[in-house]
């Protein structure tokens, strides 16, 4: 029999375990073993899941996320540190930015001080504007959809491993009793370790527990987008309070419009966009709970076989 360590490169879930099955004919992401894809886990996907499984990783990633917050306003700085070192490399599931072996982009101890930083020092979090997790993709520097996901998968690593199992005793995958990486437990509020039955794969003779993704909950971003709430949102409100009182663009034919997006833009030279976000947000929050609102509703599509085929295939290159 072949040794399965010596022909891991660009081999595929479904080539390991021999398959037979494509993308199409799969309900997980069919990633890649020896590096990560370009693929990101985005929590707006779990609230149009409906199920019982999206709803408790929804239950995991709010009260982790609230107690963080919790901490931080309250000046806990040990205590919220704790809770943000504790966010490991999310490997097991091969998705980011790596073109090589999987190398993952967890925080650890130096990532971990750096958002509480982050989080400790933003307006945003002192006035209340962040309340869920995506709310810092808006506003915190530093926060973009692969953080995002690297926690995410982290919080929701147990209901994972969880679907990994279903997924497994489907397609006749076999797992093996291994210690898990650090799990949330929402009661105890605590992170701990258990010994679950996960898959395990070879990479260069060492085994590394696999974390099976749904294919629903997978984009190649995250629907929150900091610049698209500063353009399509802020700026669209601002641009209506100025042609409520009067401050217009005057067009040949005499008609008004609002003012241009460049003039609003003109008034925040030296300001990040994530700095404008907090500034603008402060006296219109009802513009930010539009904008969560619609996220909520109408979340970046889920990525059809093709358009994860192009994905995988361009990684394989």
């Amino acid at each position: 029999m072949q040794n399965k360590t010596q022909i891991m490169e660009k081999v595929q879930v479904s080539d390991y375990f021999n398959l037979g099955l494509t993308q199409s004919q799969l309900e997980f992401v069919d990633v890649r073993l020896d590096t990560d894809i370009p693929l990101f886990i985005d929590p707006s996907a779990l609230k149009i899941m409906n199920t019982d499984w999206s709803r408790n990783c929804q239950r995991l990633i709010s009260s982790y996320f609230r107690l963080v917050l919790e901490n931080i306003r309250n000046g806990n700085e040990k205590k919220a540190k704790s809770l943000l070192v504790e966010l490991s490399e999310p490997n097991e599931t091969h998705f980011g930015h790596s073109m090589n072996q999987s190398q993952g982009r967890g925080m650890g101890q130096i990532r971990a001080i750096k958002i509480w930083e982050a989080l400790s020092k933003s307006q945003a979090v002192k006035t209340g504007l962040v309340k869920d997790l995506e709310d810092t993709v808006l506003m915190i520097d530093g926060i973009g959809p692969d953080l995002i996901s690297d926690i995410v998968t982290n919080i929701i690593r147990e209901p994972l491993i969880q679907y990994t199992k279903v997924m497994c005793e489907k397609y006749g995958i076999p797992m093996t009793e291994f210690r898990t990486k650090k799990l949330w437990n929402p009661d105890k509020e605590i992170w701990e370790r258990k010994n679950l039955h996960q898959v395990v794969a070879s990479v260069i003779g060492n085994p590394k527990p696999l974390l099976l993704v749904p294919r629903e909950l997978v984009r190649e971003s995250i629907t929150y987008n900091a610049e698209e709430f500063n353009s399509q949102y802020l700026y669209e409100k601002i641009q209506n309070e100025c042609y409520s009182q009067g401050l217009v663009r005057t067009i040949k034919n005499g008609e008004t419009r609002p003012i241009f997006k460049k003039d609003i833009r003109e008034q925040f030279v030296g300001q990040t966009v994530k700095e404008q976000n907090i500034n603008l947000t402060i006296d219109r929050e009802a513009v930010l709970e539009q904008y969560k609102s619609t996220k909520d509703k109408y979340p970046l599509p889920a990525l059809s076989s093709e358009e994860l085929k192009k994905v995988l295939d361009k990684t394989r290159d």
